[in-house]
């Protein structure tokens, strides 16, 4: 069903199978950022690969390794833990950033922001752009912190920060540094759909 619809293929060839869990968070979570994209996920990524690994206790729970060439995405997890649904959508942010004729388009808009509001100084976004240091609604587990870049990483990071929370409907719009960043992630997909909800 992921690749009938989403041209994603849910590759066995890493160091753990894909379950029956993970397969179906990754279908709803894939669904979830396709409505956002006005059903445009699959023209704008083309074919890639998922694989899950173990992840190495001494590095944290879990990450996600999106490839340069866009060609695919490894998530890491430790023992059976399931993935977290924010890291699949930051990890996707990456992916169409790195999609062959769309490479870097999203970094540099960050780029081109020069010091946007929604950045701090240690290069996270600033929790004020939120509505939740943490997510709630990860149907796996209670919570799952909102920010997934590690300080001191760049725009690509903030790119896929900004993207993921925008798909986890995460962005305060009270407040000016929230309303900032939603309307820059909304300017930079709008080239490339035809509608934005």
């Amino acid at each position: 069903m992921i690749l009938g619809k989403y041209h994603i293929m849910m590759s066995d060839t890493g160091d753990k199978n894909w379950d029956s869990r993970n397969l179906h968070l990754m279908y709803i979570s894939l669904g979830n950022i396709n409505n956002v994209l006005d059903n445009q996920f699959r023209s704008l990524t083309g074919f890639a690969s998922f694989t899950l690994r173990n992840q190495d206790p001494s590095g944290g729970q879990y990450h996600g390794s999106t490839l340069l060439d866009g060609s695919g995405i490894q998530f890491y997890t430790l023992g059976q833990n399931p993935i977290r649904q924010i890291n699949i959508y930051h990890e996707v942010g990456h992916l169409l950033d790195n999609t062959s004729g769309l490479r870097d388009i999203f970094t540099n808009a960050v780029e081109n922001l020069n010091n946007p509001s929604w950045v701090e100084d240690d290069m996270q976004i600033t929790p004020y752009a939120l509505n939740s240091r943490y997510i709630y609604n990860d149907p796996n587990y209670p919570w799952v912190e909102a920010r997934q870049t590690y300080i001191g990483f760049g725009p690509s990071e903030q790119w896929s920060d900004a993207f993921a929370n925008y798909i986890g409907g995460n962005i305060n719009l009270c407040n000016s540094e929230g309303i900032s960043m939603f309307n820059f992630i909304r300017g930079a997909l709008q080239p490339y759909l035809a509608f934005l909800p």
